[in-house]
């Protein structure tokens, strides 16, 4: 119930400048562009770089699924060769947005409207390959989804032996730094 702090390296020890909001499950920031945050419940922001300095704000056009359960989330990701390059999962569908979060295009639609796109990870090695992890409800399973182009064209990966539908139905995915 404390909403939404930041802190800066230029801000005093202990101090985090509050920027309101209240529960949502939420705050991403892009490691690349310049103390850019991005808060579903309070929209985007660009963190002064003084603690008393003004914030900045800008637009992003949709924010991924969000709970307070971290196995039913999604997240803002960004491409590590460049950051203005960021996907998420929302509702059933995976998106890209190549401009920082202005405008989103669907990588990946699910089939199953009871579906949630959530976990995914993207190859530093190659981040052309990309996984990523569904939840359904109306199924009581999980899918785990593979690019290897950049998200063009998308495989469903083999469940893993001896498990059920209800052992899949909630699901991390994180690749291996050195792969």
């Amino acid at each position: 119930h404390n909403g939404n702090a930041a802190f800066y390296q230029t801000y005093p020890t202990g101090q985090f400048l509050r920027l309101g909001g209240a529960e949502s499950a939420t705050g991403y920031v892009n490691p690349g562009e310049n103390r850019r945050t991005y808060f579903s419940d309070i929209g985007a922001r660009i963190l002064p770089s003084t603690f008393t300095g003004p914030l900045g704000y800008f637009g992003i056009a949709q924010y991924p699924n969000e709970s307070y359960y971290t196995m039913h989330s999604s997240a803002i990701k960004f491409d590590p060769r460049c950051y203005s390059v960021m996907f998420m999962g929302n509702g059933a569908s995976f998106y890209k947005s190549t401009d920082g979060g202005g405008t989103f295009t669907t990588l990946l639609t699910s089939t199953d409207a009871g579906a949630s796109l959530e976990s995914f990870d993207i190859s530093r090695s190659n981040p052309n390959v990309m996984y990523v992890f569904q939840r359904s409800n109306t199924l009581w399973d999980g899918k785990l989804w593979k690019t290897i182009d950049g998200g063009l064209n998308w495989t469903t990966c083999p469940n893993p032996p001896g498990t059920s539908g209800g052992d899949r139905r909630v699901g991390d995915i994180t690749i291996s730094a050195t792969d």
